[in-house]
């Protein structure tokens, strides 16, 4: 099979199926519409599928000979955002017709190209040996699909050998596929602080914020190896009349050497910074630490081996270590995995702006290479005989959100 001349076959589908999720985008947990839409396109491609309430959609390819079976990802939800009608130079293709919603992380071009991966997939089920299950997952950015979507596959039994997943990149050029072994997004800490005014405190609410904040900046220097990757940063700051409320989050690629250290000192510095002030919270919370994404290495291989076949090696570039987020840490943590980017840049057009910003578009040409990469994938890790050395994390889904928290 020429698998860039099959992507080219469904191309006209995916900048469609693109296009409709990128005008009609849902928040997490509110993704229903999207829900519906998934469910009717895998229906009209005859392929089974399950809605699971809370999670998303499961999707399920039975391939004609036996073998492995490898899970497919993509997430469905959307920012909550208004959106810019141009790019960094152009009209857009497609704007969100949605106020308060908008996908400018991608995930409209995730769902399209996991969509468009199924069709070629299905048309060729013949010729996989191993089975595929289809993962559409809900509320990555702020909910929990995927506790519900494991949740789902761990009391079903559903066997998985492996996991693939995608994520548009602005820092790679447009027709290029990023690929890393090892950790490639960041595990976190998140915290939320809550102040109430004290009578006869001659400190104000807002003196006590500006404190803890200046703190916070300090922890980077004097707490944290020069040598670690890790941010440090408020992320909402509230002042009212007679409470504060202030919001942040810690980023890091190492869970156990900083993240977990961190937690720590987080809890210290916030609790110590208000004392300072004369503070004493009103309530405290300092979540995580959150798991990394890390690239299985033996999953790196194969990827690296079948997609510079499929689209040319010339088009398979290293990934550069994030500190972006991902729920995808909870397939790498069970199943040997890989995750990678699909290059957006193109100065050009326009679509070179970071994600999370009004302003991102997705790069219509950038799909096609995502879609044969996600069905080379698939073939080469069939085709990988051998068992992965791998060890997945012991407990349930359950178990594993509470080692997060």
């Amino acid at each position: 099979m020429d698998i860039l001349k099959e992507s080219q076959r469904v191309f006209d589908y995916v900048c469609k199926t693109q296009q409709y999720l990128h005008e009609n985008p849902e928040l997490s947990d509110r993704e229903e519409d999207t829900v519906a839409f998934i469910l009717a396109e895998l229906e009209k491609m005859q392929i089974k599928a399950v809605n699971v309430p809370g999670g998303g959609v499961l999707g399920f390819i039975s391939g004609g000979k036996p073998g492995k079976t490898l899970l497919l990802r993509a997430d469905i939800d959307a920012l909550p955002m208004e959106e810019a009608p141009c790019n960094n130079k152009f009209p857009k293709r497609a704007v969100s017709k949605r106020p308060g919603a908008a996908h400018t992380c991608g995930h409209d071009a995730h769902t399209a190209m996991l969509l468009g991966s199924a069709s070629i997939l299905n048309d060729h089920r013949q010729e996989l040996e191993g089975d595929l299950v289809l993962y559409f997952e809900r509320g990555e950015e702020h909910g929990k699909g995927d506790l519900f979507l494991m949740g789902h596959i761990q009391r079903e039994k559903i066997h998985i050998d492996g996991a693939w997943g995608m994520h548009m990149r602005p820092g790679l050029l447009t027709g290029t596929i990023g690929l890393r072994a090892g950790g490639i997004n960041a595990g976190s800490c998140g915290w939320s602080l809550r102040l109430a005014r004290m009578e006869g405190n001659p400190y104000s609410l807002t003196d006590c914020a500006v404190g803890v904040i200046h703190n916070l900046n300090t922890l980077r220097m004097e707490r944290v190896s020069p040598y670690e990757s890790i941010t440090i940063a408020p992320c909402k700051l509230q002042v009212e009349e007679n409470s504060c409320v202030l919001v942040g989050c810690c980023r890091f690629n190492e869970r156990e050497r900083v993240g977990r250290p961190m937690n720590a000192i987080l809890k210290e510095t916030l609790a110590q910074s208000c004392a300072a002030y004369g503070y004493t919270p009103v309530k405290l919370v300092v979540g995580g630490p959150t798991r990394n994404v890390v690239n299985d290495p033996t999953a790196y291989a194969i990827a690296k081996e079948a997609v510079s076949a499929a689209i040319g090696e010339e088009r398979v570039v290293p990934s550069e270590l994030g500190l972006g987020g991902e729920s995808f840490s909870t397939l790498t943590s069970y199943y040997p995995s890989m995750f990678a980017h699909v290059g957006n840049k193109n100065p050009e057009k326009g679509t070179d702006t970071a994600l999370h910003n009004p302003h991102f578009e997705v790069d219509a040409e950038a799909m096609r290479y995502g879609v044969a990469a996600t069905v080379a994938y698939v073939f080469g890790f069939f085709a990988h005989k051998e068992p992965i050395a791998f060890e997945p994390f012991p407990g349930t889904i359950e178990e594993l959100y509470s080692s997060n928290c």
